[in-house]
């Protein structure tokens, strides 16, 4: 273990005899005439919504390694590449040391939990200890050596979220490009009954390739379009630029991106049925999320032409964090589900905060290169 991180196992046991960091309530008070394109202001309310979300949670050895956290500390990782801050350092690494740096073993098929190597890379690529990684790659060379169709391993839109960017950073970490080519040749194969070229989507899972809405409209579900195209942008994040597949990736980023932006609505969020909004006409942040995070970082990287989709980024940003209260509460949440459905301003949920925290680094990244107003 290197002295940073016994320097900082000292730092988080303090943490939690002392309580919240102190200048918690300070920030509470700012975020009343908060600034959403300041670049101090969106490191304010990124902290602020992390702390929140934490101080709500059960302690730290009780959450495990779900889905729903992987995704709140792939984003509070997210924050931490773009401000240094070790303030969004600090709550993913306990969460990585509580499961000690594992895929539970009964789950180690499953995307939902393979999920949680994307936060064990992240710190590995970061820390380069070798422990943090290892029971990773031995569940996915495991999942290689007995392939199945990606159909049947990633067969809901959730899980191109989930699983996929986690060989992409194995591939970096490792040097081995067979994660790539095996990453490649799944995902195309779970994506191909699930996307309409069509509509330049995808279906949640293929129940609904044939479903239709009351009023007869294509059922494509926000969040589940959002976790497709998020995974897409952090498969890139490692992607070769000259590996074979790169180019593909990088279309279907580009056709997703251009079938989502118009169907924003004018407070800068999505509503949960991309297709048929009135259904379910209530705003959704977690969907605006993934959304608004993909946007930013393709307009960062090059891949989008900011003239297009910076104000797409910057309507739904203002959007997000309109739905963020003085306490750093982000409401508006569609609840755990598979399609769309309703939604409370009161309703929150920890992998929306950590979609939040996943665009407001990718903001923040374009208010420091002169990008945001």
């Amino acid at each position: 273990m290197t002295v940073r991180n016994w320097f900082w196992i000292i730092i988080v046991l303090s943490s939690l005899v002392l309580g919240c960091d102190s200048t918690r309530s300070d920030e509470i008070d700012k975020l009343d005439a908060l600034d959403p394109f300041g670049a101090e202001d969106i490191r304010t309310v990124l902290r602020t919504t992390l702390e929140y979300e934490l101080s709500r949670r059960s302690p730290i050895e009780e959450q495990g390694p779900t889905w729903r956290l992987c995704t709140l500390y792939v984003g509070a990782l997210s924050a931490y590449a773009s401000t240094q801050d070790e303030h969004f350092w600090r709550p993913a690494y306990r969460w990585a040391e509580a499961n000690g740096w594992n895929i539970p073993a009964e789950h180690a098929r499953n995307a939902d939990y393979q999920c949680i190597g994307q936060a064990y890379l992240d710190f590995y690529l970061l820390e380069s200890e070798s422990h943090m990684i290892l029971d990773t790659r031995r569940v996915f060379e495991e999942m290689t050596e007995e392939a199945r169709p990606g159909e049947e391993m990633w067969g809901w839109a959730d899980a191109l979220f989930m699983a996929p960017p986690v060989l992409s950073r194995l591939g970096a970490a490792t040097g081995n490009p067979e994660y790539f080519h095996f990453m490649s040749q799944k995902f195309w194969e779970a994506s191909a009954p699930l996307f309409d070229p069509d509509h330049g989507l995808y279906y949640r899972d293929e129940r609904f390739v044939d479903q239709q809405t009351e009023s007869g409209g294509d059922v494509f579900w926000s969040r589940g379009n959002g976790w497709v195209l998020a995974g897409i942008a952090r498969i890139l994040q490692h992607l070769p630029a000259d590996h074979s597949a790169h180019a593909k990736f990088a279309e279907r980023f580009r056709t997703m991106a251009a079938a989502v932006a118009p169907l924003q609505h004018e407070d800068g969020r999505w509503r949960t049925s991309l297709l048929d909004p009135d259904e379910y006409p209530a705003p959704e942040t977690s969907g605006t999320a993934f959304f608004t995070y993909a946007l930013a970082w393709g307009i960062n990287e090059g891949y989008l032409p900011s003239a297009r989709y910076r104000q797409v980024v910057e309507a739904g940003w203002r959007g997000l964090v309109e739905a963020v209260n003085k306490e750093g509460r982000l409401g508006w949440v569609q609840s755990v589900g598979a399609k769309p459905g309703p939604v409370q301003r009161s309703d929150t949920g920890a992998y929306a905060v950590g979609g939040f925290l996943m665009a407001g680094s990718e903001v923040l990244r374009m208010s420091e290169r002169g990008e945001a107003p």
